[in-house]
């Protein structure tokens, strides 16, 4: 008799600080879709759900309930998560009762998601799941490398394993790797056990890459424990520090076979080096108008001014204004900039059409105290649909919705603007509207890292500018009230 898993995704990196709430229409706005809908979303895809369905054997039949992925943003209303949590736990019901029974639930989880009526959003998914499913059926999930881990979420599950990669570039691979521990739960080969270790630190997210900075000797230590006999998985979760909750920071989570002790040990190793090692996370910005400067003087591009604090895959409103602001002071010239999210100055671009010049009260709406709206003129050169395929390698064939799109041109700068919210980590952002991304000089983007990825092959040089916003990297800008003190950077130790 065929094995049945139920597989799904409620992904979503929580800013607590935004003031966007996220509701059921940013998740449509993202990825929606429930039961079959998720066969026509997943298949063929370099995603978690990709994976599992990749990785099913011919003896497997998968049981999709629900896809469901924000833009990071603030509080999940209670609306949305009893929708999408209700239509997993609906599936795994049915799925009980009928004859053929449920061998597994697979997951596709963020780790950082933070609700109206509750701090622990994954936490709070795993336990819903484990007391419909009891405790003889696994459970497994992948998580984000910025999860903020907790012992429920450790509890409630058999196996979860956390992304290798900042930008975050393989998630199928680690749902292949979560599939073959049900395998191996199934055929007695792995009894997991799990142990989660964290610090009294919470670094910003800015060094946390992974092929540079603290991060690389973290996971080279994860992996030489890995390669000993009875470990399955060393997570290094480096933690969301825009979530205020009581569990926000660093965290490393071992998977052993049968192994409590070997468990412990492999995750306070990692652990410690994490603490000595931990003044690395910190990182020098470049203030706006010298990161302009820069990029006006560089003799060759694309040079990529990063507006790191306004990263709306960290909960950016994306549409502070003052990185503009400077390159239009400063006389830019051949830039392209991705993206200002304001749906009134779309509609009034759409309203003059192709072409035509319009006056815009531009961006800063959210909150005018990390840049006020620039008014400005400009002609409209395209307007789009905001769809498109990526192609660089991250969420490699899925499809991204920035809603109606309007490319502005300001003189030496042209400007993207949209009605939906999303960081702009793919070239196509910029194609799909008609501009090479690789023959412009200067290219800004509203991203922390995961632009990395498709954007470094081409570009001349990266920089991190300090501008304000809700993902900025100077934690000391946020009021915390729920976080566990003292911690570092915060404080002193």
């Amino acid at each position: 008799m065929s094995k049945r898993v139920v597989i799904g995704m409620i992904n979503h990196e929580t800013n607590s600080f935004s003031p966007i709430p996220t509701d059921l229409e940013r998740f449509s706005q993202r990825v929606l879709g429930f039961g079959q809908e998720i066969l026509e979303i997943a298949p063929g895809t370099h995603t978690g759900l990709g994976g599992y369905i990749d990785a099913a054997g011919p003896d497997v039949q998968l049981v999709p309930a629900v896809a469901a992925s924000a833009v990071p943003s603030g509080l999940v209303t209670s609306e949305a998560f009893e929708r999408v949590l209700g239509e997993l736990l609906e599936t795994i019901q049915t799925t009980l009762e009928s004859p053929g029974g449920l061998d597994g639930v697979a997951l596709c989880l963020h780790g950082a998601m933070v609700g109206e009526s509750f701090d622990d959003g994954e936490g709070e998914v795993l336990r819903r799941v484990r007391e419909l499913v009891g405790p003889d059926i696994p459970v497994v999930a992948t998580l984000d490398l910025h999860a903020n881990m907790t012992e429920e979420m450790v509890e409630a599950a058999d196996a979860l394993f956390g992304y290798d990669t900042n930008p975050h570039v393989d998630g199928y691979e680690r749902a292949v790797e979560a599939y073959q521990a049900l395998e191996d739960i199934w055929s007695g080969q792995l009894r997991p056990v799990m142990h989660l270790e964290k610090l009294p630190m919470m670094p910003p997210t800015i060094n946390m890459r992974t092929a540079e900075g603290p991060m690389v000797e973290l996971f080279e230590m994860a992996r030489e424990y890995e390669g000993e006999s009875g470990v399955v998985n060393v997570s290094v979760f480096g933690g969301f520090p825009y979530t205020d909750v009581e569990f926000a920071g660093l965290s490393v989570l071992s998977l052993t076979n049968d192994d409590a002790d070997l468990a412990a040990e492999e995750a306070e190793g990692v652990a410690e080096r994490a603490w000595e090692i931990r003044h690395q996370f910190l990182k020098e910005l470049t203030p706006p108008r010298e990161a302009v400067r820069r990029a006006v003087e560089a003799e060759s591009g694309p040079v990529i001014l990063a507006d790191v604090a306004d990263n709306m895959g960290g909960g950016g409103s994306g549409d502070t204004t003052s990185l503009l602001i400077e390159l239009l002071w400063g006389k830019a010239e051949n830039a392209a900039f991705a993206l200002i999210v304001d749906p009134e100055a779309v509609e009034a671009c759409v309203a003059a059409g192709p072409g035509e010049m319009v006056g815009l009260s531009l961006g800063g709406k959210v909150c005018p105290e990390h840049g006020f709206p620039v008014h400005c003129e400009g002609i409209v050169r395209s307007l789009t649909d905001g769809m498109f395929t990526n192609k660089g390698p991250m969420g490699t064939g899925m499809v991204t919705r920035l809603g109606r799109t309007a490319r502005v041109d300001l003189g030496g700068v042209e400007v993207l603007v949209t009605e939906n919210r999303t960081a702009p980590n793919d070239p196509e952002v910029f194609r799909h509207a008609g501009i090479e991304p690789t023959e412009k000089d200067i290219l800004v983007l509203k991203s922390r890292g995961h632009f990395r990825a498709a954007y470094e092959p081409f570009a001349a040089e990266v920089i991190e500018v300090d501008c304000p916003g809700f993902a900025s990297p100077n934690l000391d800008h946020f009021v915390y009230r729920k976080l566990r003190r003292p911690i570092f950077p915060l404080d002193e130790f």
